[in-house]
């Protein structure tokens, strides 16, 4: 379910014009995370705990970078002048 949210923030994001492109690949980058760590999940229940383990271990980097990402794409929000329209 996380990672359909995050898809759908995703498309959300790709569309809006006034959005910075950090923010929906972050949003992209942490629907690919939350979808590794279920694989992971779904592995380990399965007896294969160390390939799962990996999985989610490579997931969680991935969720940080989306993360920075979509906070970096903030920072550039809150720094960029509005505009008068």
């Amino acid at each position: 379910m996380q990672s359909l949210g995050g898809l759908i923030s995703f498309s959300d994001d790709w569309g809006d014009k006034h959005s910075s492109a950090l923010n929906p690949i972050g949003n992209l980058l942490r629907a690919i995370d939350n979808a590794l760590q279920a694989i992971g999940g779904i592995y380990e229940e399965r007896g294969n705990k160390t390939e799962g383990q990996s999985l989610g271990i490579v997931g969680s980097w991935v969720q940080a970078i989306g993360s920075i990402l979509c906070f970096l794409s903030q920072l550039e929000k809150r720094t960029t002048p509005l505009e008068k329209g």
